[in-house]
C-alpha cells in the first residue's frame, strides 16, 4: 500500500505537475491478456511506460518506440487514462485506477481484419 500512495496522490494532482516542473512516470506491467481465443499469460512480460511532462503532454515508451498520447484524468481523482491514436488510425487506451490496477486495450484493423486484445496488470508511479 505504501508504494501506491504516490499513485493516488498523482492522480489527484496530475494537473499540478506543470507548476512543479516534474515528470510523472507510470511503469506498467501486464502479465495476462485476453483476445478472441481466450485468456493468456504472457511468455515475456509486456510493459509500457507513460511519461507525463510538466506541460500536461504525455509520451508512451513501449517495445515499438515512443508516441505522444493524450492524458485524461478522472474528474474524481481516482484514475487516469492514456489514449494513443496510431499513424494507421488505430486506437489504444490504457486506464489506471487509484490502486495501480490497469487495463490496456487494443482495437486494431490489420489487413482488413479486426485484431482486438486487452491486457491486465498494474502500474507504479515513479
Amino acid at each position: 500500500m505504501r508504494r501506491l500512495l504516490p499513485l493516488q496522490c498523482s492522480l489527484f494532482l496530475i494537473a499540478c505537475s506543470a507548476v512543479a516542473g516534474d515528470l510523472t512516470t507510470y511503469r506498467c506491467s501486464y502479465p495476462t491478456y485476453a483476445d478472441d481465443r481466450g485468456l493468456h499469460r504472457e511468455k515475456e512480460l509486456f510493459q509500457l511506460i507513460y511519461v507525463v511532462h510538466p506541460d500536461g503532454k504525455a509520451t508512451l515508451v513501449g517495445n515499438a518506440g515512443s508516441a505522444e498520447v493524450q492524458v485524461v484524468a478522472n474528474t474524481l481523482g481516482v484514475g487516469v487514462s492514456f489514449i494513443e491514436v496510431t499513424s494507421a488510425g488505430n486506437v489504444m487506451t490504457t486506464v489506471v485506477d487509484k490502486d495501480g490496477k490497469s487495463a490496456h486495450s487494443r482495437g486494431t484493423v490489420i489487413g482488413g481484419e479486426l485484431r482486438a486484445s486487452q491486457y491486465y496488470g498494474t502500474c507504479t508511479l515513479q
